[in-house]
């Protein structure tokens, strides 16, 4: 007795209850992989943001340092620009600013990280 290969099924021959399921299937799958996705994206902004926001520190604070102990002959920015830089850094605003914004990114890497 020789096995024969069974017919393709046709979408027609399959009964309407195990379509939907079909669909539905296929629809989670879709909404899971733009989700995931969308996660991925947030995370590499605010890695980059991250990053970014990290560098510019970096360099303000070279910057200071470099007018404080650098030669002066070196010196880029005036005494009352630097004064200002040292305003703006050194001020509870700037703090409130730099803090909030950094909770807030970790918050949302926390909250996707949960997620998984």
């Amino acid at each position: 007795m020789s096995e024969r290969p069974l017919p393709p099924v046709k979408p027609e021959d399959i009964p309407d209850q195990d379509r939907a399921a079909q669909q539905e299937e296929q629809y989670l799958e879709n909404t899971f992989r733009r989700q995931e996705r969308l996660r991925e994206v947030t995370n590499v902004v605010i890695l980059w943001f991250l990053r970014g926001a990290a560098s510019v520190l970096a360099l303000v604070v070279l910057t200071v340092l470099w007018h404080y102990f650098g030669p002066t002959w070196a010196h880029w920015l005036t005494d009352q620009q630097l004064a200002r830089v040292e305003t703006v850094t050194s001020t509870q605003a700037f703090a409130a600013v730099v803090g909030g914004v950094g909770t807030a990114l970790l918050g949302q890497l926390r909250k996707q990280l949960q997620s998984f």
